[in-house]
């Protein structure tokens, strides 16, 4: 699936540093019409900011791409791993005094969530690619991806009964009613589900694709030789 996405990008798009914006840029290859999406297999999509060391260049580091608080798509080498390591969507370049003629969006093309680039308007062979690199369609994209799994938010996840209550959670794991605890937010419980799901050898349900996200927002869950059984 990598290799198709790889080909794919490279026949439509061409990485140059020749009538670009600055440095490398990212021009386009062939017509790309209003509304194709051209996945970037290699620019993954993280749960929880950046490291901080990470952060100097605040929204627009050469590193990662800002979306919230929250999420964030790795582009580069982070501090203290191997230079070089560059998504191909890296070389896209910012939309300077101009109306940016692609956004990016996330995609569910791989078994995790990765970024794409969707075109705005019609894109001609030789014109470079720009985006806005601070884009508040994120959370409406986000949001997209959670109604596509279905009408409930999340499973095995059920709201508090009185107000300022906690979230709570239960699935069954073996043929038990199984509690991955209370949490005071509905998305924290819904990972916490993932976890527990994961630790008993089952698929996530809630956030697939990002197992190592919910693994390591919730480790207690893997140290566990056995889920404690609510009933």
């Amino acid at each position: 699936k990598i290799d198709e996405l790889w080909d794919k990008w490279h026949r439509q798009l061409k990485i140059t540093n020749q009538g670009v914006v600055h440095g490398h840029g990212t021009v386009a290859k062939v017509r790309l019409i209003e509304g194709r999406t051209i996945v970037d297999p290699t620019a993954i999509y993280m749960e929880g900011p950046p490291p901080d060391r990470d952060q100097d260049g605040g929204a627009r580091s050469e590193r990662f791409l800002y979306i919230n608080e929250r999420n964030h798509l790795k582009i580069g080498s982070y501090a203290g791993e191997p230079r070089g390591a560059w998504a191909l969507s890296y070389f896209v370049n910012e939309a300077r005094n101009q109306e940016p003629n692609a956004k990016r969006t996330i995609e569910r093309a791989l078994p995790g969530t990765c970024s794409a680039l969707t075109m705005l308007r019609d894109v001609y062979p030789g014109e470079e690619i720009c985006v806005r690199y601070v884009d508040e369609s994120y959370e409406q994209e986000r949001e997209r991806l959670r109604l596509e799994r279905g009408t409930q938010r999340y499973r095995y996840v059920y709201p508090p009964k009185t107000a300022g209550a906690s979230w709570n959670t239960c699935v069954g794991i073996e043929g038990k009613s199984t509690s991955a605890g209370t949490y005071p937010t509905e998305e924290a419980a819904a990972r916490a589900i993932d976890a527990l799901l994961l630790a008993n050898d089952m698929a996530a349900v809630n956030f697939p694709g990002e197992e190592a996200a919910t693994q390591a927002a919730f480790p207690q869950f893997f140290a566990q030789d056995e889920p404690a059984s609510s009933g």
